[in-house]
């Protein structure tokens, strides 16, 4: 939630500054890695990145759906480069 409420304030580089800290210091820690993801797709537009973070998150998450839905969000950004999907607009 911290590194949430640096965004809402615009502070992207340190954001993802913390971000980076929190996925080194707990690297299997899915929902963190996801928002650093988030991150780089949705507020720095570093869709490689992205890519790589949310690869990385495919492959310590243990939910069967999380695994599902993050190999067509990377598909989806491999595809798509110019383009962002987030988890509210799968499914609708």
């Amino acid at each position: 939630l911290y590194v949430e409420s640096i965004l809402q304030k615009g502070e992207t580089a340190e954001a993802s500054s913390l971000a980076q800290r929190l996925v080194n210091a707990q690297p299997k820690n899915v929902d963190m890695i996801l928002e650093q993801a988030r991150i780089f797709e949705e507020f720095s537009s570093k869709k490689d990145e992205a890519i790589q973070a949310y690869t990385k998150a495919a492959s310590v998450a243990q939910s069967p759906d999380q695994k599902d839905w993050l190999k067509k969000k990377i598909e989806f950004l491999k595809t798509n480069k110019n383009s962002q999907i987030s988890m509210n607009n799968v499914g609708g």
